[in-house]
């Protein structure tokens, strides 16, 4: 491994590519969170697959540590192996006596070009692993910082048909610019999710993503895996726009639909953490004759777990990869069956009592969508 002077050294071939970065260059600077004054992150974007930082922090006894992040840059994402340099004297400064020990991952997500969410998981005893809002504290002149003009987005979503019902729902679009949508049951509950047994059109929901010969790769599933396909899309057409946009789509049975979304009264919820999530959140799913409310836990050690039938039946975890652009990652299996496990997103939106929590995701050959309310 190279020393952190020649590391240091070498920032200069890498500047010109500044321009390209995923991470607009502007997000270089200095990091913190104002209500924990004192330590900090001192970041540099180098080109559109690297970056540099330096967190300036103190170990368990209250020494200061300072860490190197050598990170490479995923979307609006630094992720990092951090080391621990010691050994070099001051005054002497001999390369030689320079060691770079691993103390573990840390993650930088922006959401903006003012905030973001730091995690961090240590190899070393007792830092153990944890995540905390950072905000911007110095700028760099003449680097500039805008982000997509399509950022994240929470919506709400009418479904018009011209044969079968019309639906609602809620639809994101998450920051690698793909839509997130799910159809419920709105005539018997707002947010209700038909199960086995359920009598009448069971909805549907949808992955969609913008491809750049303004094609659209899509994605159309039922509501969830134990209600029979939907009809396959023949073909689609996405007009974005900032107020949302409408998702046309014709189906190999004839009929057509348009998924118009609005953005939505209660906005995305970021940056997200697993305390947020960590909660116990109640489900209405419908069954022929009634609502049947069941539960969906998020454990603090990011466990998962859906009481569909039984206590427990699908089982997985969620993980915050996308934390600060208000998405996390899922996978669901059901334990009573050997079937691939269910693998998505969801995010948190409104805030208090109309707090809800979305899921969508797919296995491959069919769906599932989760509405929760804490």
């Amino acid at each position: 491994m190279k020393s952190l002077p020649c590391r240091i050294a070498c920032l200069a071939l890498l500047l010109p590519a500044l321009a390209s970065a995923q991470l607009p260059p502007g997000i270089s600077g200095a990091w913190y969170n104002p209500e924990q004054s004192g330590h900090g992150l001192s970041v540099e974007i180098l080109d559109d697959a690297r970056a540099l930082a330096f967190w300036y922090v103190y170990d368990p006894q209250g020494n200061p540590v300072h860490l190197y992040l050598d990170g490479r840059i995923e979307g609006r994402r630094i992720e990092a192996t951090a080391y621990a340099p010691r050994g070099m004297r001051f005054g002497s400064f001999r390369r030689e006596d320079l060691d770079m020990p691993v103390w573990g991952e840390v993650a930088l997500d922006f959401s903006s070009c003012d905030r973001g969410l730091l995690q961090w998981d240590s190899d070393v005893p007792g830092y153990d692993s944890g995540s905390s809002e950072i905000r911007r504290l110095t700028r760099i002149a003449g680097l500039d910082c805008e982000f997509d003009a399509n950022p994240p987005t929470a919506y709400a979503l009418t479904i018009d048909r011209d044969v079968y019902p019309d639906g609602r729902g809620y639809a994101a679009r998450d920051e690698q610019g793909r839509l997130w949508a799910l159809e419920t049951v709105s005539t018997f509950h707002p947010d209700a999710i038909p199960v086995t047994g359920y009598v009448g059109f069971p909805g549907a929901l949808i992955k969609a993503r913008p491809r750049e010969d303004s094609t659209v790769e899509l994605s159309r599933y039922s509501m969830a895996p134990w209600l029979n396909a939907p009809s396959a899309v023949s073909s689609a057409d996405w007009q974005i726009g900032a107020d949302g946009g409408v998702l046309a789509l014709q189906l190999d049975n004839g009929s057509s639909e348009r998924w118009q979304l609005a953005p939505s009264a209660s906005p995305l919820s970021q940056p997200l953490t697993l305390a947020s999530l960590a909660q116990n959140w109640r489900v209405v799913t419908r069954t022929q004759f009634f609502n049947l409310p069941v539960g969906l836990r998020i454990g603090a050690d990011g466990s998962l777990c859906f009481d569909l039938g039984s206590d427990c039946r699908y089982r997985g975890t969620v993980s915050l990869r996308t934390g600060s652009a208000g998405f996390f990652e899922f996978s669901l299996s059901d334990t009573t069956r050997s079937d691939m496990p269910y693998a998505g997103r969801g995010w948190l939106q409104g805030e208090g009592d109309s707090l809800r929590i979305v899921l969508v995701g797919d296995n491959g050959p069919t769906g599932i969508g989760l509405v929760g309310h804490r």
